[in-house]
């Protein structure tokens, strides 16, 4: 993946800040607060010749937390729109429609934490039983997707810290994805990708 600096970050979060704020509180909230809209900086991103990594279309996932439980988290997993979009859309999807959760309000703001995971594009991995892709995989670095029929699910990299047997890692997707542990099919798909991980500072 291509690296970040500490500009590209900030304005990552930003964006992300800027939409969890419109989509709880409405503008009247960033108004007051002085910070840019949502609309504001994904503008400024498409202007500025420096973070032309906004403008182009990626993928990425927004995680919320509050008193260091999961709070909500919405992604994407394959890029189709401008990455300043994609965030802005998965940043208030997570304060209000992971189905996990009720809608974030206002007053839990000052206490939600915010990480950004800026995504690879998702490559396919050879194997052919469950112990060739558990052999696979890189704990630690890998998300993980895992699709069959009309089912499909992921885990992102930083649920290794729960998760570190990638055994363990494998039949936990599984489940979510709401398959038996013990089920596996030849023509089930197995993708693998990296992140960019970011983790804001708060600004609330």
């Amino acid at each position: 993946m291509t690296e970040w600096n500490a500009t590209q970050n900030q304005m990552a979060c930003d964006l992300a800040f800027a939409s969890i704020a419109e989509a709880c509180c409405g503008p009247k909230w960033v108004v007051s607060q002085s910070t840019p809209s949502s609309a504001e900086l994904s503008e400024q991103c498409l202007k500025d010749a420096g973070l032309e990594v906004f403008t182009q279309e990626g993928a990425s996932f927004v995680t919320l937390e509050k008193h260091g439980r999961l709070r909500g988290c919405i992604g994407s997993l394959i890029a189709s729109r401008p990455l300043s979009a994609d965030i802005v859309a998965n940043a208030a999807a997570a304060a209000l429609c992971d189905p996990r959760f009720p809608s974030l309000q206002e007053k839990e703001i000052p206490d939600v934490r915010v990480a950004i995971s800026i995504l690879s594009v998702p490559a396919d991995i050879d194997c052919r039983s469950e112990a060739e892709l558990v052999a696979a995989l890189e704990p630690g670095k890998d998300g993980l997707i895992l699709h069959y029929g009309t089912r499909r699910a992921t885990y992102l990299p930083s649920v290794w810290e729960q998760l570190p047997d990638p055994a363990q890692f494998v039949t936990e997707l599984k489940r979510k994805a709401g398959f038996d542990e013990s089920f596996w099919h030849e023509e089930i798909k197995c993708q693998r990708y990296h992140v960019h991980y970011i983790k804001c500072c708060s600004v609330f």
